[in-house]
């Protein structure tokens, strides 16, 4: 039993600090692993309708698809604020702490969607120019862009809430409401695409409202349970102003990771500047690419993400064994994840691409080298993430971050080196050969990290 404010609240999920490690760790990561799938599905789902718009389409959702990861990119510092200090206070017993930190994580994501919303809706032109893309894909940006304004709140709070769950050892709750919310974008895209019923076609505007609806309602679904739970979610002082210790707090811990995913952005966006330079098929094919890419690194995320509160709330509790046995297994899993997700994008390169642009031989042969090469590092790109989640438990989230953000800078030199003797090849290989530095040295690190730093001090 837990008590917040004199409230007993029963405990029903999943106990991250008792039972066989491996068995605990993957029944409670798989729904948060769907969810990922569900996140690409979103995606795949918007590339498959505004496919049949044409090129031009895709290469104007695509492109804004990177400024709505600078969104993204925001969201996650208090996200992971809120899904790694739940955790660990969550493991210490400390509820009272535990209900404050997920209000001041909600509060800050609030204020930064606001701010990316009116970005995203005043300034996208200026922001649309720096790809020099042709006229009318611009113009298709804007509209996409202007549209997706709107659901910033609701892309910022959402993550909040699962985040929220999962800190507590509930992942299925966020696992089914998302499910729902995908339901709900598959329905709603053609609708609006398309002008199906009594609608008028909306093109790829009607893609980005059938997203923000979809997204609204999974906000809601969420809010909606965090109110009715059982246990301590339902006494989170929401509209309380968090304190200023606890704000700092959630920073410090997200912060890194935020910073290190928006050079992440920023590098993807220079590249695919680079690739515009290829024309409009090559920017269709490098966004098109990204989304079969992410079988792999939203399920490895998802699966680092379920690693992060494991971790969390045993080093909260103080249980080395756990955190020693969760950390090797937990990475043999990524480590398995990764060789699937290289067999299929290489074995079925030639296959993938026509469903998503169909009719376009020169996007089938250029997309088929994107996944060859791209292949080869998803064995190092899945034991980088499964590291990072696990230094994140461990509350240590500026060594991942700075192994990331060295390695996706030199992305740019690299590609500017290997375009000239390989083409559009190079831009690829320069991806490749980063993920796999990063990969080693993320595992190194994050070894000697837990023989110096975390193992001696639980003796």
């Amino acid at each position: 039993m837990y008590v917040v404010e004199g409230v007993e609240t029963m405990n029903k999920e999943v106990d991250l600090l008792k039972g066989p490690i491996i068995s605990t760790l993957v029944t409670f990561s798989i729904p948060i692993m769907t969810v990922s799938f569900m996140q690409m599905a979103y995606n795949l789902t918007d590339i498959f309708f505004v496919g049949q718009l044409g090129v031009q389409a895709v290469a104007a959702t695509g492109t804004m698809g990177y400024f709505l990861w600078v969104g993204e990119s925001l969201m996650h510092m208090p996200q992971l604020g809120v899904r790694v200090l739940g955790a660990q206070r969550y493991g210490a017993g400390q509820t009272d702490r535990v209900v404050k930190s997920i209000a001041c994580g909600g509060q800050i994501a609030f204020a930064l969607s606001l701010v990316f919303a009116g970005l995203l809706f005043f300034a996208n032109q200026p922001l649309i120019a720096f790809f020099h893309l042709e006229p009318q894909v611009a113009q298709l940006a804007g509209q996409y862009s202007r549209v997706m304004a709107w659901g910033m709140p609701f892309s910022f709070l959402a993550p909040i809430l699962s985040a929220a769950f999962n800190s507590i050892g509930n992942s299925q709750t966020p696992f089914r409401i998302n499910m729902l919310g995908l339901l709900a974008n598959v329905i709603l895209n053609p609708i609006f695409i398309f002008g199906l019923g009594p609608f008028v076609p909306m093109g790829v505007a009607g893609a980005a409202l059938g997203t923000v609806l979809a997204k609204a309602l999974v906000f809601f679904l969420l809010w909606r349970a965090c109110r009715q739970h059982e246990t301590l979610l339902a006494y989170i002082p929401w509209f309380k102003r968090a304190s200023l210790k606890d704000a700092l707090e959630v920073i410090k811990i997200g912060l890194p990771s935020a910073a290190q995913s928006l050079v992440h952005v920023f590098v993807s966006m220079f590249l695919n500047r680079l690739v515009a330079s290829y024309g409009s098929v090559a920017v269709a094919v490098f966004s098109t690419g990204s989304q079969f890419e992410s079988i792999s690194w939203l399920t490895s995320e998802g699966f680092a993400y379920g690693l992060t509160a494991f971790i969390g709330q045993n080093y909260g509790a103080r249980l080395k064994n756990r955190i020693q046995e969760g950390t090797r297994k937990g990475l043999l899993v990524l480590a398995i994840l990764g060789l699937v997700a290289t067999s299929l994008l290489i074995g079925f390169r030639y296959q993938l691409f026509p469903i998503f642009i169909p009719n376009d031989q020169q996007a089938m042969l250029l997309g088929a080298n994107y996944l060859l090469i791209l292949g080869f590092s998803q064995f190092f790109m899945c034991i980088e993430i499964g590291s990072t989640g696990i230094f994140q438990g461990l509350g240590q989230t500026a060594i991942p971050s700075s192994i990331g953000i060295l390695f996706n800078l030199l992305r740019i030199p690299l590609a500017i080196v290997l375009t000239p003797v390989l083409g559009l090849n190079g831009v690829w290989w320069a991806l490749t050969l980063s993920s796999i530095m990063k990969g080693i040295l993320a595992f190194s690190g994050l070894l000697v990290y837990n023989r110096r730093m975390v193992y001696p001090k639980m003796v």
